[in-house]
């Protein structure tokens, strides 16, 4: 018996087409399958000669024609393939010194070499730019490309797309915004020189009132020659920028290279400034994250950084509340505990409630420390914002934070408020740049705009007279072919509120 197309021909032994009789094999559920009340479609089918009748019947006539409807109706049409179409999106949007310059990277993939595809950028000052607004066509290839837009205006929203044009059907691509709108509590600095080979570290300012940076890492989050620099304000010129200000203030042991992300800065000792924690990656281990509970400190700027012998007493990943002249540092992803850094000894302190948190940001003004969740456990919810007051060692609960919740963010305080902002969504996974304020004597949140730098993750910040020095960092993106997608950038900001 051959099976065509769920039909099987059967033929009786004692009957032959030539009595004239039409033969109809009609595909029916077994006996057991109907008993059940299961209809057509079922993998058990007994296949069974429904009827034996002359031509002239026309009521067998109609029962063939839907039996055979039923049957072929099922049978897949096969269509050709069709080519697919090509991926296009960006990746960066960075905005150069004088905010009229934009350079515009992206990708395509799936490049096809013998179509008439048209690939291009758009941008306006509004959202979801079109064709109908400013374009750019791009010499298409397969890979990444790059575009340097000129002629912005200052200080302006930019909204950027790239689009892809097969005949006429017009697709675009993600949305980057750059040269965001920004009002006069913010202002440009010294952009970080080229020549050096990195994008974000540890930021504070050292017992000479210098701003002091120790480099971290590449533009593909790889470690480099970790030195400590400093910028010399004597050296501004007439143009209000630097002329090779930024030098080298000391070499840093290699030991310290075991802890280059996240490292805490101790504030508590008038003459020294301690240094350490923090992790570096080495994905050759089970557990990538390879932390480090060494301190180190500046005796004077002009020496080398050299060993304290006070370790870290917690365990992984810790963040630090500088608060007056006092510092304390709280570790949150294990027991939430607490300790005081004072007279190069480390005092216990009343533990958090924030326990197996996996993310949390920090930051305090002359008389309170504050930690901000990212993540959630059992009691923590990502947003929630715990006050810590040193004089009753105790904790209170505070005004969660009302913006999008996040990820990677930072946090920094200036003249008793407090800021949070920028990360990556949590619901979108889309960059934001978005900086909100705390007031701890209102216990209320509000907007205030955006940040207008290129950065939004790794992001560094540090207080000097009054003033948040803000910047560096990597801008991400994220897109559905590659994942995330990072680029380092090197610009300074002021914020002065």
């Amino acid at each position: 018996m051959k099976k065509n197309n769920r039909i099987t021909n059967i033929m009786p032994q004692n009957l032959s087409p030539a009595d004239g009789r039409v033969f109809v094999a009609e595909l029916l559920p077994s006996q057991q399958e109907r008993g059940r009340g299961r209809g057509f479609y079922k993998q058990n089918w007994a296949y069974s000669i429904k009827n034996i009748f002359p031509k002239t019947n026309l009521k067998y006539f109609f029962f063939i024609l839907i039996n055979f409807w039923v049957v072929f109706s099922c049978k897949e049409i096969e269509k050709p393939l069709e080519e697919p179409l090509p991926d296009i999106f960006l990746t960066s949007a960075i905005t150069d010194k004088t905010q009229t310059k934009s350079q515009v990277k992206g990708e395509i993939a799936g490049f096809r070499e013998n179509s008439q595809d048209e690939y291009g950028l758009v941008y306006s000052e509004k959202t979801t730019p079109t064709i109908n607004d400013n374009k750019q066509t791009i010499s298409a290839k397969s890979g990444g490309f790059e575009l340097n837009i000129e002629n912005l205006k200052a200080a302006t929203n930019y909204y950027f797309r790239a689009y892809l044009k097969v005949g006429d059907k017009i697709y675009y691509s993600n949305e980057l915004i750059a040269n965001q709108l920004y009002d006069n509590r913010w202002s440009r600095f010294e952009d970080l020189p080229d020549i050096f080979p990195f994008y974000t570290g540890t930021f504070f300012v050292n017992i000479d009132n210098e701003l002091t940076l120790l480099n971290a890492e590449d533009n593909s989050l790889n470690r480099v020659p970790f030195l400590s620099y400093s910028l010399d304000f004597s050296k501004r010129n007439a143009s209000g920028g630097f002329d090779d200000g930024w030098n080298v203030k000391s070499y840093v042991p290699l030991e310290m290279l075991t802890g280059v992300r996240n490292m805490i800065v101790l504030k508590s000792d008038p003459e020294r400034i301690f240094v350490g924690g923090g992790f570096s990656i080495n994905e050759n281990l089970p557990d990538p994250k390879v932390y480090s509970k060494r301190i180190w400190f500046f005796p004077v700027p002009s020496r080398p950084i050299k060993e304290n012998n006070e370790y870290i007493p917690a365990q992984g990943e810790v963040v630090t509340m500088n608060i007056g002249n006092r510092s304390f540092l709280s570790e949150t992803r294990t027991n939430g505990e607490l300790w005081e850094f004072a007279s190069l000894t480390w005092n216990k302190r009343k533990n958090t409630i924030f326990q197996n948190i996996g993310q949390t940001v920090a930051f305090a003004t002359t008389k309170n420390g504050y930690l901000l969740a990212e993540s959630k456990n059992s009691t923590i919810k990502g947003g929630d914002l715990y006050e810590y007051t040193p004089e009753s060692d105790s904790w209170q609960k505070k005004a969660p934070f009302i913006g999008e919740e996040r990820t990677d963010g930072i946090g920094f305080s200036v003249k008793g408020k407090c800021y949070y902002g920028l990360g990556i969504s949590k619901k979108t996974s889309r960059t934001l740049k978005d900086i909100w304020e705390y007031d701890p004597s209102t216990n209320l949140w509000k907007s205030i705009g955006f940040y207008p730098g290129n950065g939004n993750i790794l992001v560094v910040s540090t207080e000097l007279n009054g003033a948040i020095y803000i910047g560096l960092g990597f801008q991400s993106t994220i897109n559905a072919i590659e994942g995330t997608e990072i680029s380092g950038v090197k610009d300074l900001w002021i914020f002065r509120p």
